[in-house]
């Protein structure tokens, strides 16, 4: 069965009897891609820490590169330092509520999460809005999303979280996309969810960063609101995210307040890229990395991106199809575990060799020149979601993509050439050794 049939299988057993586990953890990290803004609003980065700069200098000229920013000096930055601030819907209704027990004690019925003074909302009743939200459907990024909110809203299991803090922020001068939400399960179990990428080339433009910019703009937000949420709070916290999500959730996990830290029980990762080796080496992520769970496809291609320190779970995924991997919907499910699987693909190997190749073949000035032309390209034909590709004939869009590469620099495009053959040179060289190993 998979996340729906999970919902269905599940879905009546309340959290006194079945505590939380790695599947809900996955339906969450779906969850939080559901347009929450249509019913909550975008929120206010401003009460998370605010903007943030970007966290590399232009070149100096063109053969010195980026001035690196140490993870140190980073973190000591008072001015990514969020003011704590707490605020509340007072007409918000809240409720005590037991601690949730490790196992079952009694038939009582859970009562409404308390966090004191909250402007939590119930989450059922923020999915039934969404789903009674003229043209809601347009905002989804997957079909099955729709599916996945009437689970929830209907799921007894569910019923009494409630949801807060959600934060929809996007900003070219950042080169960010962040989003997050926080549910309560009682006054004492709180899960931070963030969400991945979505659909705008903004947002990809950020992942494709993760080669030559540390940290991240999403990383700080995620970092500034897990401090901030976390301070409002009480108990446990649990943090997850699929794809950059969990990458913002492990990041945010290493280098929040100690005090924060002392309370995170785990952080469920689904398919998620890794990190620069001064964020893997560091003193947070190291006291942090054995409450991580980090869950890849057999053939997973975005976990292979940059490195880890914690082992992968390696999960079945019903689709054979190595990219749609990476979507949750594909994920097998067993009571309240994923699927195991004993080893990652050939495939999935062969990605993880090429692009460590790539990487290392690509001095970083060129990969951010790469970057940055291939985001000019989709800039100048005018495209901000990856759902716009679509709408262009395959004919149209290769026209404007030769038109839009003449309006580059020469040294833009002759780097954006150079890139492509590399990427190819190193796929057919990995896929290449990795046959001849076999061989023997």
């Amino acid at each position: 069965m998979g996340l729906l049939e999970y919902l269905s299988w599940r879905g009546d057993l309340p959290f006194s009897a079945y505590p939380f586990n790695e599947v809900d953890g996955m339906v969450f990290s779906r969850l939080v891609y559901a347009p929450f803004d249509l019913v909550l609003g975008k929120g206010d980065i401003e009460e998370y820490g605010g903007a943030v700069p970007k966290m590399y200098m232009e070149e100096t000229d063109g053969t010195e590169g980026e001035q690196e920013v140490s993870i140190d000096e980073v973190m000591q930055t008072e001015d990514l330092k969020p003011e704590i601030k707490i605020t509340v819907l007072p007409e918000t209704e809240v409720q005590e509520v037991d601690k949730i027990e490790e196992s079952a004690s009694d038939d009582k019925l859970e009562k409404p999460a308390k966090t004191e003074k909250t402007r939590a909302r119930l989450l059922r009743d923020v999915m039934d809005e969404i789903l009674n939200t003229e043209g809601f459907r347009e905002h989804l990024l997957d079909p099955q999303d729709e599916a996945l909110i009437r689970a929830v809203k209907d799921s007894a299991r569910y019923e009494m979280l409630t949801v807060s803090d959600f934060i929809d922020h996007i900003s070219e001068d950042e080169e960010s996309q962040f989003c997050g939400m926080t549910l309560h399960i009682s006054g004492d179990f709180n899960i931070v969810v963030f969400r991945g990428t979505d659909d705008t080339f903004l947002g990809w433009k950020e992942n494709f960063n993760m080669g030559f910019v540390n940290p991240l703009g999403c990383q700080l937000h995620g970092l500034n609101y897990l401090n901030v949420v976390g301070a409002g709070v009480h108990g446990d916290l649990v943090l997850c995210g699929h794809s950059k999500g969990g990458n913002i959730s492990c990041y945010a996990g290493a280098f929040c307040d100690y005090s924060i830290q002392e309370r995170i029980t785990k952080i469920y990762s689904y398919d998620s890229p890794g990190y620069m080796d001064n964020v893997l080496e560091s003193e947070g992520y190291g006291r942090i990395c054995d409450r991580i769970r980090t869950f890849v496809p057999q053939s997973s291609l975005i976990a292979m991106i940059l490195g880890h320190k914690e082992p992968f779970i390696i999960i079945h995924s019903i689709d054979n199809q190595t990219f749609h991997q990476h979507n949750l919907f594909t994920w097998e499910v067993e009571r309240d575990m994923l699927v195991r699987e004993t080893d990652t693909t050939d495939a999935s190997k062969v990605f993880d060799n090429s692009l460590k190749a790539w990487l290392d073949a690509m001095e970083q000035p060129k990969r951010i020149k790469f970057v940055d032309g291939m985001y000019a390209l989709v800039t100048q034909m005018k495209l901000k979601k990856l759902s716009d590709v679509k709408k262009i004939p395959v004919p149209e869009r290769v026209r404007q993509t030769l038109d839009a590469m003449k309006t580059l620099d020469p040294e833009t495009r002759a780097v954006i050439t150079e890139g492509i053959k590399l990427m190819f040179a190193s796929y057919i060289e990995s896929k290449n050794s990795l046959a001849h190993k076999a061989s023997r």
